[in-house]
């Protein structure tokens, strides 16, 4: 059935487009509608038209609906309905925004892609994750369930944009409550993913999912087939045997810690495999613990989104980036302006005239074609150009000719700008002349070829911004000054009044002023030896005799 150019119904939900085909049944993307403009996006599998009288694709649909329905886990695809419309038995399924690792393994393989170890295992934990809870699934009266998925394959195994891992298709599964059983010897499913007794036909158990885990993880990691025959027959006695060569081999930047695991769990023997989805999953964790990065579903839904990024964007349909109003605010400026020289407006030679030629000045002092991007549209009524300091308006003359005096022919087409920078001013020095139809060689002062801006959409236009920095900086180096200075009149104040005061004697020299509770002696010539007690002072005066009563 094509896909569908406009949406149709289908009993109360509509169609919108066919997103899988499979042997059975197709998906299709769908939306159901409610009050007050409620909607929700969903998935429905239809069986195929020509399986509608056939009684074992119904029952297997409705094995699917009826098993499916009763696993709630964020690592299995949800079951909200079945129905038949039409005569055509249908399930609405939970849409998922991504991929399926079909998909993902093909576009390894061609592109050659090795996908980061760490998201590898992280996809592995998550499929141990969800088979674990369906093989140990109980019904509402505590009775095991005994559900065995049996086609555990890259095609049912999907990876949404969010980093979502999802478990889908039970229709071949082996559970107790079943409309159809499977006979013995009778093999169903995909056998390039079935473990050993699965293609010989033996008797299941839930270990043989963990095979099909293991095998899937294989080729996620080294991005390589495990059996490359192309005869069925000999492919089938390849997988009966399970002869695998370890990964480490394929991919050598495996750690051994991590080629164990996998070739544990894809062990021929089942009885030398892991015993439970479980215990795989706890392997990997252990081994994702060993990795310096920290591995999570976010970061699994970047590489994906990575890895699909036109699909994404038609998928998720991303709005586009908002626009920056600064832009906008530009463009709005040079709508109502002709031309701009550091925000000073120029006259233009006539009214309603085409937009002038835009030149920039180069380092040789020559005036060269500037990009389109530089001419700005023109106005109706362009009001004059006041004139400021560093920024002068003035017509060239040649042989003696004022071109931009009354009379003269000016033709509009020809005039050109040169915007140059004195950095050693900080200012900008703009020069507009006007020349015949033919840019004509200008004659400026030779600018630094260093000291022209060139950041921006105009020559010259960071000028006044860089002019306005460089006096800030000036201002708060002087107020910076300003405070050091202060500072050190401070400390001259303080250490002034701290220091002793000095007295002066009758002959001129100073004298110390003894503190409370000291005897100063002091002698006229000082440097006599004092005698205090019968005992000589080892100091001349003057003295200090501490520990004395004051008086």
């Amino acid at each position: 059935m094509p896909l569908y150019e406009q949406p149709q119904p289908f009993g109360r939900y509509t169609l919108l487009n066919r997103i899988a085909v499979g042997g059975m049944a197709e998906v299709y993307k769908a939306k159901i509608s409610g009050v007050g403009g409620f909607e929700k996006i969903l998935a429905i599998k239809r069986l195929h038209p020509n399986f509608t009288e056939d009684h074992q694709f119904i029952k297997m649909l409705l094995d699917e609906a009826k098993i499916t329905a009763q696993l709630t886990h964020c690592n299995i695809a949800q079951i909200y309905d079945l129905g038949l419309v039409e005569n055509q038995y249908y399930i609405v399924m939970e849409h998922i925004q991504g991929k399926d690792l079909f998909q993902i393994l093909r576009k390894l393989y061609t592109t050659g892609i090795k996908i980061p170890i760490e998201a590898g295992v992280f996809i592995g934990m998550e499929i141990c994750s969800g088979l674990h809870y369906a093989h140990n699934k109980r019904d509402a009266n505590g009775r095991p369930l005994g559900i065995i998925h049996r086609d555990i394959s890259p095609q049912n195994i999907l990876l949404s944009f969010d980093g979502e891992v999802k478990i889908i298709d039970f229709g071949i599964a082996k559970a107790a409550e079943r409309f159809t059983a499977t006979e013995t010897g009778v093999i169903k499913g995909k056998f390039y993913y079935m473990s050993p007794e699965q293609a010989k036909g033996l008797k299941l158990d839930h270990r043989s999912d963990i095979f099909s885990a293991g095998l899937i993880l294989y080729e996620i990691l080294t991005s390589s087939l495990v059996y490359t025959d192309e005869d069925d027959v000999t492919l089938l006695h390849r997988v009966q045997e399970a002869n695998i060569r370890p990964p480490l081999v394929v991919r050598p930047e495996l750690s051994p810690m991590l080629d164990k695991i996998i070739m544990k769990s894809l062990s021929a023997d089942p009885d030398q495999r892991y015993q439970n989805a479980l215990e795989m999953h706890r392997s990997l964790a252990n081994y994702l613990l060993t990795l310096p990065s920290n591995f999570g579903r976010h970061d699994l839904g970047e590489w994906v989104r990575n890895m699909f990024s036109d699909d994404y964007k038609k998928e998720v349909k991303v709005p586009p980036k908002p626009a920056d109003p600064v832009k906008n605010e530009i463009a709005a400026f040079f709508q109502k302006r002709r031309d701009i020289s550091d925000g000073h407006m120029i006259p233009l030679a006539q009214e309603g005239a085409k937009p002038p030629v835009a030149m920039a000045a180069s380092g040789n002092g020559n005036a060269s074609p500037a990009s389109s991007e530089l001419a700005a549209p023109a106005l109706s009524s362009p009001p004059p150009a006041p004139e400021s300091e560093g920024v002068r308006a003035e017509a060239p003359r040649r042989k003696g000719k004022d071109f931009a005096s009354p009379g003269a022919e000016i033709d509009p087409m020809a005039a050109t700008r040169i915007e140059q920078i004195d950095m050693k001013r900080s200012e900008a020095a703009t020069v507009l002349r006007y020349a015949n139809r033919e840019p004509q060689q200008l004659e400026p002062a030779k600018p630094d070829p260093k000291a022209l801006v060139t950041s921006g959409d105009l020559v010259g236009v960071g000028a006044p911004q860089r002019k306005r920095k460089h006096q800030q900086l000036l201002m708060w180096t002087l107020v910076g000054l300003s405070w050091i200075i202060i500072a050190f009149g401070v400390l001259i104040v303080v250490s002034v009044r701290q220091r002793p005061h000095e007295n002066k004697s009758p002959n001129g020299k100073p004298t110390v002023e003894a503190p409370a509770k000291l005897l100063v002696l002091d002698t006229e010539p000082p440097g006599a030896m004092v005698i205090l007690n019968d005992k000589p002072l080892t100091k001349l005066t003057p003295v200090y005799l501490p520990d004395l009563p004051a008086k």
